[in-house]
Parts: C-alpha cells; structure tokens; sequence
C-alpha cells in the first residue's frame, strides 16, 4: 500500500483521480512531506526481521500487554523491551473500551522521540479481538474488483460505518496509520504537527500532510483507484468509466 502510494506521488504528471484524492486529504501544492513519508516506510522500514530488541532502527508491534513486567520494589509495570515504566490506565487509556470510527484510537505508537529506543507500536486488545473475527480484515479481503458498484446498489453502506472510504479501512490501512507515526516512518503527529484525527470526514475538513490518517487514507485511496473504484470528496466510491 505504502509503496504503491509512493508511485502515484511521485508520477509526472499526477493521473487526474490521485490528484484528485491528494487534494481532498493532503490540500493544496506540493506534497513533498507526504512523498517523504512513504519513501522513508518503504525502505528505512523495509530492512527485514529482527529479533535485537535493543535495535533503535526496529519497529516492534504488540497484540496485548503481555511484556509488562511487575518490579518487586513497588509493583510498577516495566515495560523491558524500552527499560521504563508504564501505567497501562494512561498511557494506553483509549485501550480500554472501543468506540466508533473518530473516537478512540486502535493503536498507539511509542517510543518513537529518543533516537536510542526502540520504536514501538501497541495494537488495542479490542481491536485485535474485532480484526480476528472479521471476515474483511484487510482491503484485499473486500474483492476490490467492482466494489464501488456493489456499494452503490447497497445505498453506499457496506458494514454500516461513516463512508464507503471508512468501511474498507482494516488492518493494513491502520498499521499505514501507525508506520507513519514512527520515528523512521514519517514522525507524523509530532510537536508542533496538528492533532491525530481519525475517519475522512474529519481529515478532509482540515487536510494535511502531518496527520497520519491523511497517509493512511491516500494510501487506501490509491488502492481503491488502481482497482476501479474512484474515491469521491464525500468518502463515496464511483466505479472508474470502462477504457
């Protein structure tokens, strides 16, 4: 995803519907920082499997809470793969119960600022539970082919989420989402970026190429438009006219 996404930014000229899609996530002018961030996912990030977790350079990515460790001297949780403490009621609060789409996040990236720590990111248990029993975990899992006609028959609902864009967000459109927010993959969210948003009607009333549902998002939408489906301002999804 993060590659193809690559390939349709860094095309000249842009084709008419990535423009398109750029302008209603990103805005206006150049899209050099989101060119940037895709390069550095696809190949700082690209380097194989690792065990070291002592590697600053790796990205390590949990499924529960099951490396915290109790300390004897005062019962705090240690994390042992970054040597610090973690209150799990904070610093993971949003974990704790799932909420609709722009709500509560699915995932959290840490230890992304000290160029010394590894680089971590912490799958929400819900969502982990929600993504293991669904039949459509990731945008491949939906038969692209003819999706947005399908949609459209459907009265452009198909899981009962806020877009036909949202609905086809699954686990490898998140893990784009978090990859971004890595130290090596793009550092999106951080300092003085804007805030983290969530869904598309939310990241395409103040587009930005800081905000790493906005990566997300054009990712997927170059996934849906080399597959025929174009994406619309409103998060629908028109069939692509026949050649």
């Amino acid at each position: 995803m993060a590659t193809d996404a690559h390939t349709a930014l860094t095309t000249d000229p842009l084709g008419p519907n990535v423009a398109a899609l750029a302008g209603y996530v990103f805005g206006t002018g150049s899209f050099t920082k989101a060119t940037q961030v895709f390069n550095d996912i696809t190949t700082k990030l690209n380097t194989g499997l690792s065990t070291d977790k002592t590697d600053p350079k790796q990205v390590i990515i949990y499924c529960d809470f099951s490396r915290l460790q109790t300390r004897e001297n005062d019962e705090r949780l240690w994390d042992p793969d970054t040597e610090q403490v973690v209150v799990v009621d904070q610093d993971y609060k949003k974990c704790n119960s799932r909420t609709a789409i722009g709500g509560s996040p699915a995932a959290y990236s840490t230890g992304n600022v000290d160029a010394n720590t590894i680089q971590q990111i912490q799958l929400c248990p819900w969502y982990i539970a929600s993504v293991s029993s669904s039949k459509t975990r990731l945008l491949k899992d939906f038969n692209l082919k003819g999706l947005a006609s399908r949609i459209a028959a459907a009265g452009q609902k198909i899981l009962g989420s806020t877009t036909a864009m949202d609905d086809t967000c699954g686990f490898d459109c998140t893990m784009l989402h978090e990859l971004s927010h890595t130290r090596d993959g793009g550092k999106t969210n951080f300092g003085d970026n804007p805030p983290d948003v969530y869904g598309w009607k939310a990241i395409t009333a103040a587009p930005s190429q800081e905000m790493a549902d906005s990566i997300a998002y054009f990712g997927l939408g170059v996934a849906q438009i080399n597959a025929g489906n174009i994406p619309q301002a409103d998060g629908s999804l028109q069939a692509a006219p026949a050649p």
